[in-house]
């Protein structure tokens, strides 16, 4: 019911970890679309639930390999997660039962995220993205419409999600654990600037990422969700 579509770039044990997030919810109708476009890097983990497309090419934008994520998706529901993020505990469970009780909207999401610092959960906190689940239909439409025509690596979330004219579902609980810090970068803190800057920020960042053929391993580092619960109780 559920595709996870997760666009990566040089961060393997951030995307491991993502991989992890994704088996613990056991969700058999659901599949992880995972876009790596780094040229020089071949990931590979064999699961029938986790498909990872090598590009040798590098897209224009994030933008651009955002909507190539939602096209190779088998799902009618697509829910963004990007490599540094992970899914909450029983997550998608939660989402597929709103969808199934309050059907027809173009866009499902949490009110809020869970926020850590690294490994430090902070607190409960809400930015553009916390865990935004689009339908094919509407993606579709604005494609139409001329929204995926940009190429755009800053603030394209909120283009197709708050700009967009969607109608909107409030998911209460809270299904994605957001992370900042940690040693990983964040195209979101380096402004408004042209895609090419983006990238080869990004580039002198991850310089000393492993490449070549690269099985993963998906593991916690620190268990997020016993940390989230610990902080609850």
């Amino acid at each position: 019911m559920i595709s996870v579509v997760t666009l990566t770039y040089r961060r393997k044990e951030k995307l491991e970890e993502a991989i992890e997030s994704f088996l613990r919810q056991g969700q058999n109708d659901c599949e992880m679309i995972i876009l790596n476009d780094c040229g020089d890097t071949h990931y590979y983990f064999d699961h029938p639930k986790v498909k990872i497309y090598n590009f040798p090419f590098r897209f224009n934008s994030i933008l651009t390999k955002l909507y190539t994520g939602f096209m190779l998706s088998s799902n009618e529901h697509m829910y963004r997660l990007d490599d540094d993020d992970a899914l909450g505990e029983n997550a998608l469970e939660i989402v597929k039962r709103h969808i199934k009780e309050n059907p027809g909207h173009d866009i499902y999401r949490s009110k809020n995220h869970f926020f850590f610092d690294g490994y430090k959960y902070i607190q409960e906190g809400s930015s553009v993205n916390n865990g935004n689940i689009y339908t094919k239909k509407f993606i579709n439409k604005i494609k139409i419409n001329g929204l995926f025509n940009e190429e755009m690596s800053f603030g394209e979330d909120a283009k197709i999600t708050l700009n967009s004219g969607a109608n909107i579902y409030t998911i209460p609980e809270t299904t994605m654990i957001y992370r900042w810090g940690g040693g990983s970068y964040h195209v979101s803190a380096v402004s408004d600037i042209s895609n090419e800057e983006t990238m080869s920020r990004v580039d002198e960042l991850t310089k000393k990422e492993d490449s070549g053929e690269i099985i993963l391993q998906p593991k916690f580092k620190e268990n997020f969700h016993e940390i989230i619960r610990k902080k609850n109780e």
